[in-house]
């Protein structure tokens, strides 16, 4: 029987549903009387949307519907980039497609793109059919950049990284050990400014700044709550950058944030779940869910470096503990024991403060070469890391666990002993169903995880940033 309010009021107008981000807009105000009749009269999915929308307050209602416009084209915004990364050079009508919008809808917002100097038409395809060739799109070489920032124990590096999670211009220098935090902020800010005069890069074709930390960061007012291995707590990081440049700037953990640019621009993209284990001179992994990053309820997700994972380990670590992975396999553990075992390193002085990873580079290709004792010693090494990837697989079972650090130059020597340690510590049926693969970021991986923090909110989806 048709429902007595079939001739004045369409569901349609009654209600528009984004799903996409589950949002829900009332067109028409109904007073629950009168809905009665016409969820009687409806599906049981536009009951359940219909008892979902009546459940947002009268102040939701008002928000949402003053942001629709905007948030629907910021969405088709990103749902055009994220094509564009993944299937580009490509053409509009191949977006069409690939994003479900309307022919008129993306030729708007290529229009746009095009105007903002982020995207380019770089001339016609190949023509296989009828009618005139489609224009290829694509990211301009040159048009934005995000500066990807990494605050490191012994090193600051920074880079400017384009929408596709390339380092086109970057600059690394020694962290001063005995200069404040404060000290430390400020010279990475004057060394961004000398990057961006020295590439020729005007500051309005920056989108924003990046910050990687290895410690535990809020990323929602840019602070770093603890950096053990630096000893910093509390300390104030995204307003100096922000008054300095009136950029966005976003912080994270470094670990967190390689594992972001991973899944986003790593060998295989649009990878829903991953884990990064990063070795370096701090250890840390990354998660990434449903093509999320996992952060945290204390934003401190990752921390595996200082999880007592190896059994027998005495060291103490500078988070105070005793026994963390970190004392094992970071770089300087495995300089140490490989001193211990008497590897010769050339470049090693005991009167000379030369930075960790001189001498662990020179391990490595000392180990490449043949030198039994180094071999042995990377083998120790990836050992450890194995028993680590084990414990990470058994929680996450995830599809995949990529490798990242100066560690991976050493290829078999650490890959193959890693992969055996941990296939053989880890539950059978979850290891069989794991890939271990090295960073396809490289030691780039340092700048690109920050960077593409910034990357990922702009661009590709403005709801990364606060989800744990």
């Amino acid at each position: 029987m048709a429902s007595p309010y079939s001739g004045r009021l369409s569901w349609s107008r009654l209600l528009t549903v984004n799903r996409d981000h589950g949002i829900f807009y009332l067109l028409n105000e109904q007073s629950r009387e009168e809905m009665g009749p016409i969820m009687r009269d409806r599906s049981p999915q536009e009951q359940v949307l219909s008892t979902r929308e009546s459940a947002l307050s009268a102040h939701d209602r008002r928000r949402y519907a003053g942001q629709n416009h905007t948030r629907v084209r910021k969405h088709n915004h990103h749902a055009v980039l994220r094509a564009l990364l993944s299937h580009g050079p490509t053409s509009r009508s191949h977006l069409v497609k690939l994003t479900g919008l309307r022919p008129a809808t993306v030729s708007s917002l290529i229009s746009e793109l095009i105007h903002q100097g982020i995207v380019r038409e770089i001339g016609a395809a190949v023509n296989t059919g009828i009618g005139r060739p489609s224009i290829e799109l694509d990211f301009a070489p040159h048009g934005v950049y995000a500066v990807g920032v990494n605050m490191g124990l012994e090193w600051i590096t920074i880079g400017l990284v384009s929408p596709r999670g390339t380092v086109h211009y970057k600059h690394e220098f020694p962290r001063p050990s005995d200069v404040a935090p404060a000290e430390t902020v400020a010279l990475a800010i004057a060394a961004i400014e000398d990057l961006l005069i020295r590439a020729s890069i005007p500051q309005d074709r920056i989108i924003g700044i990046g910050i990687g930390l290895p410690g535990i960061v809020d990323p929602r007012d840019g602070r770093a709550i603890a950096v053990v291995d630096l000893d910093w707590h509390d300390v104030a990081i995204a307003g100096p950058f922000q008054s300095a440049f009136d950029l966005p700037v976003l912080v994270g953990n470094n670990a967190q944030a390689m594992g972001l640019a991973e899944s986003w621009f790593g060998a295989d993209r649009d990878v829903g779940d991953l884990v990064l284990l990063y070795v370096g001179s701090v250890v840390g992994a990354g998660a990434v869910i449903d093509g999320r990053l996992l952060r945290g309820s204390g934003w401190g997700a990752g921390q595996i470096g200082h999880s007592p994972i190896i059994p027998g380990i005495q060291t103490r670590c500078s988070c105070g503990n005793v026994g963390c992975l970190e004392t094992v396999i970071s770089d300087q553990a495995i300089v140490r024991d490989a001193l211990a075992h008497r590897v010769h390193l050339a470049s090693y002085d005991a009167d000379r403060n030369l930075p960790t990873q001189v001498y662990l580079d020179e391990l490595i290709e000392v180990g490449l070469a043949g030198n039994p004792t180094a071999i042995a010693v990377l083998a120790r090494a990836g050992e450890h890391i194995g028993a680590a990837a084990a414990y990470l697989i058994n929680l996450f079972n995830p599809p995949q666990i990529v490798l990242a650090g100066r560690l991976m130059r050493a290829r078999h020597l650490v890959f193959d002993p890693m992969q055996r340690a941990a296939t053989s510590s880890s539950l059978p049926l979850l290891a069989q169903s794991t890939q271990f693969m090295p960073s396809a970021l490289g030691v780039d991986a340092r700048i690109i995880g920050p960077a593409s923090l910034v990357l990922v909110d702009c661009f590709y989806t403005a709801e990364h940033l606060l989800y744990r």
